[in-house]
């Protein structure tokens, strides 16, 4: 049955990755996939049920956490409900064209150079991102950006983030061999964790 004999709308969307299309049923927003981009029993259950595995549901925002420093940031998307989606570290020179790329130009395979947790391939299905930022060392630099450019934003609490951010690195990372035996608080991630940083200001600022 075609998708236009069943009353629904489309709408084409950019930047969608497989899903160059958008269909809308009543109240709920769908992408219907390129079935060739599916594996082989994949596009043959798209080709019996097309409403049915190759349907993803397009969200209305996500949130943005910024953890400022004076010569890296830290960086990270997420939900409330899906929690961190992913987050990385850049160098503070460059967050002006960095924030101009992924809030307008929604560059988000920018990302990946700078990435350290997550997949930024799911960004693209949120229509815009609540940014926070963080209220430590170097704020000002970044809020006077963020003001020029006409980004709104919220505050953030950032004191103890970091033993925060120290925590839900050992939560998604857990230790292994002898080091998982020892009390987590003496142990240290190996690299920066200023991207969960990020992440903790935004679940401040929301309560969750």
């Amino acid at each position: 049955m075609a998708l236009s004999s069943m009353g629904l709308h489309h709408e084409r969307l950019t930047n969608c990755g497989s899903f160059p299309a958008a269909v809308f049923w009543g109240k709920a927003r769908f992408f219907v996939s390129n079935p060739l981009s599916l594996s082989l029993p994949g596009r043959l259950e798209c080709m019996r049920n097309p409403l049915r595995r190759c349907v993803k549901i397009v969200k209305n925002h996500g949130f943005l956490g910024i953890d400022p420093g004076r010569e890296k940031f830290g960086w990270a998307f997420g939900t409330s409900g899906e929690g961190l989606l992913c987050s990385g570290i850049g160098e503070t020179g460059f967050f002006p064209i960095w924030i101009r790329k992924i809030l307008e130009e929604r560059a988000f395979s920018l990302l990946g150079e700078t990435l350290r947790e997550g997949d930024p391939k799911t960004l693209g299905f949120f229509r815009e991102f609540r940014l926070f930022l963080g209220t430590g060392t170097g704020s000002g630099e970044f809020e006077r950006v963020l003001r020029e450019m006409g980004y709104p934003f919220s505050w953030g609490e950032e004191s103890f983030s970091t033993l925060e951010a120290r925590k839900l690195y050992w939560e998604r990372h857990p230790p292994q061999g002898l080091r998982r035996f020892l009390p987590r608080d003496l142990l240290f991630p190996p690299r920066p964790l200023d991207d969960l940083a990020a992440w903790c200001i935004v679940k401040r600022a929301l309560g969750f």
